[in-house]
């Protein structure tokens, strides 16, 4: 749910292809991607997980937030005290 690399930092490594339809090896785990929703600031995949010696496959949906939003902070919290 990170950005893969974060102001040069390898944050997390991209287990899912890049590619629709594609599907990579881990050991014993088969991972497809069988979709992805692109937004603005994340992308939603949906991925078919499957052990080559288990049961069927399972079926994700893994988001991943590419591009954080700009939070704007309030200097001074007084005007929100009223909902304490």
């Amino acid at each position: 749910m990170t950005n893969i690399v974060d102001e040069g930092i390898v944050k997390c490594k991209q287990y899912w292809p890049d590619i629709e339809g594609d599907m990579e090896q881990y050991g014993s785990i088969q991972v497809q991607l069988d979709h992805k929703d692109v937004y603005a600031f994340f992308t939603v995949y949906k991925l078919i997980v499957q052990r080559q010696s288990g049961h069927g496959p399972a079926r994700y949906c893994s988001p991943h937030h590419w591009k954080w939003r700009v939070i704007i902070t309030m200097p001074d919290l007084a005007p929100m005290n009223y909902l304490l």
